[in-house]
């Protein structure tokens, strides 16, 4: 990059990690470069720490800012990865949606997986009545939902797929509940209650299983114990 643009004036060419902390921000990398803090446009795209790396500016304001979000995460959600190099996971729109509003900016425009956002004092501009993520996010293509039937039995819809890795979500390889247990608790005969109990037993050990022993010894031995 730096000898493609050696001869061009107008560009800079910085070779740096680019961080969240004090040290290693964009605050302090563009500090060193003789943009004005109110420049033009920031794009945002390291798959994964976008969230974290716009949060950390503080001193540079660009106009307009655009920053990648995970596109199979739900418009209606909020996540926002761990703040660690080493992990890609990327973060919801909209979690990136109310830090922009956090510090002042609009969101115009969603692509598939690029958000567009403008300072606060510019959005009059576009005249958008609803910029709400759920107006103007339009592809979802990319999104796989996950639901429940009265019977306990779990189903996909939408994408299906992880689409960095090309492999197929299942849904039979998501079901919690054995296929016996699939029925609306109302409907269990008394071995299927005796059987539900007896796995929601096992589930609560897999998640606690000091304090499901606990229980269980409790329960044998009486009160007192």
């Amino acid at each position: 990059m730096r000898k493609n643009y050696a001869t061009q004036p107008n560009v800079i060419t910085l070779n740096a990690f680019v961080g969240f902390t004090v040290t290693d921000n964009l605050d302090v990398l563009l500090k060193a470069t003789p943009l004005p803090e109110n420049f033009d446009l920031l794009s945002v795209d390291v798959d994964g720490n976008e969230y974290h790396i716009w949060k950390a500016i503080s001193k540079f304001q660009p106009k307009v800012v655009v920053v990648e979000f995970n596109q199979t995460i739900p418009t209606e959600i909020h996540f926002v990865q761990e703040a660690n190099p080493s992990v890609s996971q990327g973060s919801s729109l909209l979690a990136l949606v109310e830090l922009g509003k956090e510090k002042g900016y609009e969101l115009i425009s969603v692509l598939s997986c690029n958000a567009f956002f403008v300072r606060s004092e510019y959005f009059p501009l576009f005249k958008i009545e609803d910029n709400s993520p759920q107006a103007l996010r339009k592809s979802l293509e990319d999104v796989t939902y996950i639901f429940s039937g009265y019977d306990g039995k779990v189903f996909l819809r939408g994408s299906q797929n992880l689409p960095w890795h090309g492999v197929k979500l299942r849904q039979s390889s998501i079901q919690p509940l054995p296929k016996m247990l699939q029925k609306f608790p109302c409907s269990y005969n008394r071995f299927e209650k005796l059987l539900w109990r007896f796995y929601l037993l096992i589930q609560q050990f897999r998640e606690q299983p000091l304090t499901t022993v606990k229980k269980i010894v409790s329960r044998v031995a009486g009160p007192g114990v």
